[in-house]
């Protein structure tokens, strides 16, 4: 089944955490009815047993701890981001119930290349459930796909993230990044081999190697205190990034249009947020642009 990871558990991260578990068992139930299943006893139960789950496990990672200027957009105590998320999981009523035979993996490092391997493994473990074969019938690469959520601080990390994806048959990367009151959500699906996206440093050139330093080579403390995020920013980029991947495991991300009686394919690739003028847009960037 799918297995998803989590890089950056700080501001949109911890909000993509606290929704994740919702998310995943609603859409595991969405899948099991469209699968020909019954989920009628499930709901009865009101949480009272695990449900089969779409996603095999979800991974956290993260290397930093809690700074007290950190509360006026994120939620965690003090200590360490990587267990104070990970409590937020396992604390739920649906980690408890719905979700308790999922695993939750937690890594307290920053990811580079050097850690790639070990945290996103290129064929990581699949606990194939029989009861969504039919669900995936349709879309048999999405039963075996890793879905990294990156919502890290700086260009560097994103930029090695996106190039050792490349490796991947199956996965969906989505980027969420903000500023104070804008923001914008980019994803990357490859599907048996094929990219279907341009990779993020493909669409925004200051993705690169050199453009900045990845908290691993450079001390957080010491970087300059800004206040350039706020937390209802945050919330919001990280529910488009959740709302990403609803679509993309329900209905796929390539939408169909008709026009004059002629199907067209339309495929949206980035999400643009404006909360000063109150406006969303998407975008298409083709591949190999």
């Amino acid at each position: 089944m799918i297995n998803v990871y989590v890089l950056g558990c700080g501001g949109i991260g911890g909000y993509v955490i606290d929704m994740l578990p919702m998310a995943i068992a609603s859409l595991s139930l969405d899948m099991l009815e469209k699968g020909g299943y019954s989920i009628e006893k499930t709901l009865e139960q009101a949480g009272k047993e695990a449900i089969p789950c779409v996603v095999d496990s979800i991974t956290l990672v993260d290397g930093d701890v809690f700074n007290t200027r950190n509360a006026l957009r994120q939620g965690a105590g003090a200590g360490s981001k990587l267990v104070q998320r990970m409590k937020m999981i396992d604390n739920t009523i649906l980690r408890k119930s719905y979700l308790r035979n999922m695993k939750i993996i937690g890594y307290p490092a920053y990811a580079n290349p050097d850690n790639f391997r070990t945290l996103i493994p290129l064929e990581p473990s699949l606990n194939n459930d029989n009861k969504f074969v039919d669900s995936y019938s349709r879309a048999p690469n999405k039963y075996k796909a890793s879905v990294v959520f990156v919502c890290v601080d700086n260009l560097k990390t994103r930029y090695e993230v996106s190039k050792y994806m490349e490796n991947f048959d199956n996965c969906l990367v989505i980027n969420g990044g903000n500023e104070k009151t804008t923001g914008h959500v980019t994803f990357y699906e490859r599907a048996a081999g094929e990219a279907l996206d341009p990779n993020l440093y493909e669409v925004y050139a200051n993705v690169r190697p050199d453009a900045d330093k990845r908290p691993d080579e450079e001390n957080c403390t010491q970087i300059s205190p800004k206040h350039d995020q706020i937390a209802i920013t945050n919330s919001i980029i990280s529910n488009v990034m959740l709302a990403v991947f609803n679509k993309w495991l329900r209905d796929g991300l390539t939408s169909t249009v008709s026009r004059k009686g002629v199907s067209t394919p339309i495929r949206k690739n980035e999400i643009l947020i404006d909360m000063e003028n109150f406006t969303m847009s998407t975008l298409n960037h083709p591949v190999n642009s």
